[in-house]
C-alpha cells in the first residue's frame, strides 16, 4: 500500500518534471506547468506537449499585425486610386462635343471620346474649331490648353 503511494507520488513528480521541462523550452512559467503535471499527469504533459510556444505566438501575432498593415496600404492605395481616377477626368470630358470639319461643316454631338480619336488620327487639329455645351461661344482647339494637354497626354 504505501509502495504504491509512494510510486504514485514519484510518477506525479516525474510528470511535473517533465511537464515543467517542456514548459520551460517553449518559454512557459515552469514551476505553474509543475504543478499542472503533478495534478493532472498525463493530461497535463499532453496539453504542454500541443501547446504552441510563447515564439510561435508571437510569431502568429506578427503574422496578423503584418497582414493588417499590407491591407491598410492597400486600402489606402486603392482609395488613392480611387481619387487619382477622379481627378484625371475632367468635367469637359463628360459634355457633349461639336467641331467644325475641313469643309466648316458642323458635326455633333459627339463624345469626347471621338474628339479623342479624331485628334489622335489628325482629323481634328489645334486649328480646328469647337464647343462643348457650357462654353461662351466657338473656339479654336488650341486656345483650349487644358483640353490639349489631356488629348496629347499617354
Amino acid at each position: 500500500m504505501k509502495t504504491e503511494i509512494l510510486i504514485k507520488i514519484l510518477g506525479g513528480i516525474l510528470t511535473g518534471a517533465l511537464t515543467s521541462y517542456i514548459a520551460y523550452k517553449r518559454d512557459r512559467n515552469p514551476t505553474l506547468w509543475f504543478f499542472v503535471g503533478l495534478l493532472f499527469g498525463w493530461i497535463g504533459l499532453l496539453v504542454i506537449f500541443f501547446l504552441p510556444s510563447q515564439e510561435d505566438i508571437a510569431k502568429y501575432r506578427q503574422k496578423i499585425v503584418d497582414n493588417e498593415r499590407a491591407r491598410q496600404k492597400r486600402n489606402k492605395e486603392q482609395k488613392e486610386a480611387q481619387i487619382t481616377l477622379e481627378i484625371k477626368i475632367p468635367a469637359f470630358a463628360d459634355k457633349e462635343w461639336y467641331y467644325l470639319d475641313k469643309s466648316f461643316t458642323q458635326q455633333g454631338p459627339v463624345s469626347f471620346l471621338l474628339i479623342q480619336g479624331s485628334y489622335d488620327k489628325r482629323e481634328i487639329v489645334g486649328e480646328t474649331y469647337v464647343w462643348y455645351t457650357g462654353m461662351a461661344e466657338w473656339q479654336k482647339l488650341a486656345s483650349l490648353p487644358e483640353v490639349v494637354a489631356y488629348l496629347e497626354r499617354k
